[in-house]
């Protein structure tokens, strides 16, 4: 076949520079040396290398997105209990203000809520003095 491919080539003309002469032989088969054996380690080992960029590649934008995914769920965690904290805190003010309603409600009733305090403290007072200075006896205060 090689011999085909020079008489093939002998019938050409070529441009200048080209060697063009038969005294050149084509190399067919050579044995493998060392550096053949390091040039192919080193083909292994840049596809190795480009897999390898790909693999990571691959893995960084999973564990991104994971991380996206985790920071909007505790992003929408983290309203969800602000809105729940300002609904107990807004219960808690109605509640509040109601008590102190009540309070000046009492208060505008020519102080009764005082007036019956007073009258269950000397009730204690007088029961305390029966026994000797030891109240053992409940009253509740309405």
């Amino acid at each position: 076949m090689i011999e085909k491919l020079e008489s093939l080539r002998k019938g050409y003309i070529l441009p200048k520079g080209v060697p063009g002469e038969p005294s050149e032989k084509l190399r067919t088969e050579r044995k493998f040396s060392q550096w053949d054996y390091v040039l192919e380690e080193l083909k292994w080992v840049a596809i190795d290398m480009r897999e390898e960029r790909k693999a990571k590649v691959a893995i960084s934008a999973l564990v991104s997105k994971k991380i996206k995914k985790d920071v909007k769920q505790r992003q929408t965690h983290q309203q969800e209990k602000t809105i729940y904290h300002k609904l107990v805190s807004s219960e808690l003010a109605t509640m509040v203000c109601s008590v102190f309603d009540h309070y000046r409600e009492d208060r505008k009733n020519k102080g009764a809520f005082d007036v019956k305090m007073e009258d269950k403290a000397s009730e204690v007072v007088k029961i305390e003095e029966e026994n000797g200075g030891k109240n053992y006896e409940k009253i509740d205060i309405e």
